[in-house]
């Protein structure tokens, strides 16, 4: 019998499952949201979520046409894009055009994702969303 105090192991970064498990709670089950690990917030929040694409502007564009079926709500980035070299990795990097993002140093006027949030561990992931939903949502 395996003791009730007992934690799973997490692999940190850039897992943390309950974290990632309370965008669940957050958004609904019809609604899209993007990460640069969807993978991870479709298991363990059982939520749509597509890759962040290399452009803002593709993003904008997903967004405003609503090409998924509804606009983008979310944007869950955590160290995956955030933990890198900062001039190398994420200021010229792969995902260069969302570096403000990935450093928390944009303004989000005109961006459609206009409430912020820090996640664990420690606001190593950043959540940008359609609206504040973690001062609101009821438990």
């Amino acid at each position: 019998m395996v003791p009730t105090n007992t934690r799973k192991a997490i692999q940190w970064p850039p897992y943390y499952p309950g974290s990632i498990a309370q965008l669940g709670e957050w958004y609904e089950p019809d609604e899209i949201l993007s990460s640069d690990m969807p993978w991870a917030v479709a298991w363990y929040a059982n939520r749509k979520c597509v890759w962040v694409p290399d452009k803002v502007e593709t993003f904008m564009d997903m967004n405003d046409y609503t090409r998924l079926g509804g606009p983008i709500v979310g944007l869950y980035l955590t160290p995956v894009t955030g933990d890198g070299s900062l001039f190398t990795d994420i200021v010229r990097g792969e995902y260069k055009e969302w570096s403000s993002f990935i450093l928390r140093n944009v303004g989000t006027r005109g961006f459609p994702l206009q409430a912020v949030t820090q996640l664990q561990i420690e606001g190593e992931c950043v959540l940008y969303s359609d609206r504040d939903r973690w001062s609101t949502k009821s438990e």
